[in-house]
């Protein structure tokens, strides 16, 4: 919660803000949508000391990202991990790992 909103890592990858309202009749604003394959896990933001903000996420995309919530841009992208050729599938996909919907591992 920051300044009255809420932000949100949804399952379809997206993040949205969400206005507080106790009559939980407003709808949520996306503000991003780049993790488009998985679930957003981690998520931070940031004040920079000139006062603008990052927003830093994670997500079984295998990504980490430095997003820059008011002009929508990516700042920085950076892989999580590699992953172990044994885990890939024949057909794609990896095994084992985190209840996802990705096809990426959860590493």
């Amino acid at each position: 919660m920051f300044n009255g909103n809420i932000l949100l890592g949804l399952k379809n990858g997206s993040i949205c803000e969400l206005p507080w309202s106790a009559a939980g009749t407003v709808k949520p604003n996306v503000v991003m949508t780049s993790h488009c394959d998985g679930e957003v896990w981690g998520l931070d933001i940031v004040t920079l000391a000139d006062g603008s903000l990052r927003m830093l996420t994670s997500a079984d995309d295998n990504r980490v990202l430095a997003y820059n919530p008011k002009t929508k841009v990516v700042l920085a992208e950076g892989i999580v991990n590699q992953p172990s050729a044994k885990k890939v599938k024949d057909k794609g996909g990896f095994k084992g790992g985190a209840s996802s919907m990705s096809n990426l591992p959860a590493n």
